[in-house]
């Protein structure tokens, strides 16, 4: 399924083996909104595309340069890309992955539940906040950060059995530990 610029498409299920276009790589995109991205789909957001309350429940997200989603829950193993270019606002992640790659930006982000986010060389995460819901086995991590080398984390909180993991050459900047844990891999990072 294809949604085109000035095309729209409300309350669409993708399940195992479906692929939804929001745009082409030589062609704008479109307006989703209530979108499900079930086990085995596929959703791909291109430039102008525009994804707005859209759950990835088992499946995958793409979001290519140009691109923009809002308002996004990622569960039940999904995993949302985020590619140069693209972006991504208000993303909650509950036993789901959202991988900022080079180029990519994510913007009010929630991980907990073991929920996880990876900032890759390149890639941006802001206003962050992991951790701080109840876990099954109290003392597991409730949702990890991991920032890579040439990754940036800006304006994070840490909250009950949070981390955020920072390898050698990775960046935060202005973060809040109340519970949880910020772990650095040498060299000292800036904080």
């Amino acid at each position: 399924m294809y949604v085109y610029e000035g095309g729209a498409a409300e309350d669409t299920t993708v399940n195992n083996g479906g692929h939804l276009w929001v745009g082409e790589s030589s062609y704008n995109g479109g307006k989703t909104t209530n979108t499900t991205v079930n086990t085995g789909g596929v959703m791909d957001i291109y430039n102008k595309g525009n994804a707005h309350d859209t759950a990835v429940s088992g499946g995958t997200m793409n979001v290519y340069n140009g691109g923009s989603a809002e308002n996004n829950t990622v569960t039940g193993g999904g995993v949302i890309n985020i590619n140069n270019g693209g972006s991504t606002t208000t993303t909650k992640a509950i036993n789901g992955t959202v991988n900022v790659n080079n180029g990519g930006t994510a913007t009010e982000n929630t991980i907990t539940s073991n929920g996880v986010m990876n900032v890759e060389t390149g890639g941006t995460s802001n206003e962050t906040v992991v951790g701080g819901e109840a876990t099954a086995n109290p003392g597991d991590a409730n949702g990890i950060v991991n920032v890579a080398t040439g990754g940036t984390a800006n304006n994070n909180t840490i909250n009950q059995d949070g981390l955020i993991n920072v390898n050698g050459g990775g960046v935060t900047d202005n973060t809040t530990v109340n519970t949880g844990c910020l772990l650095y891999t040498s060299p000292s990072p800036r904080d």
